[in-house]
């Protein structure tokens, strides 16, 4: 099945829509910009326990896809967010969720749902445009039933998160990398950007006994300091409740922490932990 991208989508709000007048205001729909591991059913549906009611690929014009986001040295080097970038088209999932739902999502990724400028995601709004799924073949993993055909070529206002730029020329993880590549296989995105995904984007490697020594010996070190942020954090998700404020503050100063170690003493000796150049 051949990608169509449009050229003339009509729009449609999402925040709320007709007949939601009524609806409590965590019952409300809107539309998730997914870009990055919740492309994924196995992710969003599987992990966080979101199920969206429609799902379509799309793509969202004047943003590209980066990793600067900071995760942890050797293990998740970088994550995913979206940057404003004239001239460029990003792709991803939309998906049709409830605000409950999104804020469901928030609580479960970086930042925790808290709005913090330096740290964590915060919702921005884009204008994402459905298009049909494409597919280099049919087989067992491949669903087409995800939404409705009449929605393709239409553009809705889409919630996408965006976290603060504090890491340059880091890789993303393959493990981080291979949730992205089969998100945009299993939902249909455009060829062009699995292509991207596939080819174009190169993972971080801790390949060869220096850097796995390194790697190890650096864990071993850290744990400690994120072992009761880390409890925390794992409580207020099986209580499904909001992180408190301080633990998420916590975690940014940690990681800045972790970061100055890596960058003044683990990456001289064991080589680096965000990229594959050798310091």
């Amino acid at each position: 099945m051949a990608s169509s991208l449009p050229t003339s989508p009509s729009e449609l709000s999402s925040f709320p829509s007709e007949g939601e007048g009524t609806r409590q205001p965590s019952q409300q729909v809107v539309w998730y910009f997914a870009y990055g591991a919740n492309m994924s059913s196995k992710v969003l549906i599987g992990r966080r326990k979101v199920k969206p009611m429609e799902s379509y690929p799309c793509h969202v014009e004047g943003y590209d896809l980066v990793f600067n986001m900071k995760g942890l040295p050797y293990f998740e080097p970088a994550f995913a967010s979206i940057e404003k970038r004239q001239g460029w088209r990003m792709h991803g999932v939309v998906h049709k969720i409830t605000r409950a739902q999104m804020d469901h999502i928030r609580r479960t990724e970086g930042g925790n749902g808290h709005d913090m400028d330096d740290f964590g995601y915060r919702e921005i709004i884009v204008q994402a445009t459905i298009y049909q799924p494409w597919f280099e073949y049919q087989d067992s993993n491949t669903v087409t039933s995800h939404g409705n055909p009449t929605m393709y070529f239409q553009t809705v206002k889409a919630i996408a998160l965006q976290g603060p730029p504090d890491i340059n020329d880091a890789n993303p993880s393959a493990r981080y990398l291979k949730i992205l590549r089969d998100g945009a296989k299993e939902y249909g995105v455009a060829k062009e950007w699995q292509d991207h995904l596939n080819h174009t984007l190169q993972e971080y490697k801790s390949a060869g006994t220096v850097k796995t020594v390194g790697k190890f010996s650096f864990v071993l070190v850290i744990l400690p300091l994120f072992i009761i942020p880390i409890i925390m954090m794992i409580l207020s998700h099986v209580f499904k409740v909001q992180s408190p404020y301080f633990v998420t503050r916590l975690f940014k100063h940690l990681g800045s922490v972790v970061w100055w170690v890596h960058d003044t003493i683990w990456s001289k000796l064991f080589g680096s932990g965000k990229n594959n150049k050798e310091k």
